[in-house]
């Protein structure tokens, strides 16, 4: 949405690097946003950050604050809000 702050990344995977090369057909957004997202999605931190100028975070993925099982500590959750707001 164009009134978002922040897109954060409910998942990784191989998958990540697939979304480079749509990323490079469409328009860099006007205002930047702060990406946040682990593991396969440095790919997207490294596109992002490069080459529209937004800034980027390693942090949690989406799905892992909302699991019940393995959830992560509330202390996890509670860091990454503290960032973010």
């Amino acid at each position: 949405a164009k009134d978002s702050k922040m897109v954060w990344s409910l998942r990784a995977g191989y998958g990540a690097i697939r979304l480079i090369e749509d990323l490079q057909k469409i328009k860099k957004p006007k205002s930047p946003k702060i990406f946040m997202g682990y593991s396969d999605t440095t790919t997207l931190h490294n596109y992002l950050n490069h080459f529209w100028g937004w800034p980027t975070l390693h942090g949690p993925l989406m799905d892992r604050v909302g699991r019940v099982q393995n959830p992560l500590p509330k202390a996890q959750i509670d860091e990454v809000c503290d960032v973010l707001f």
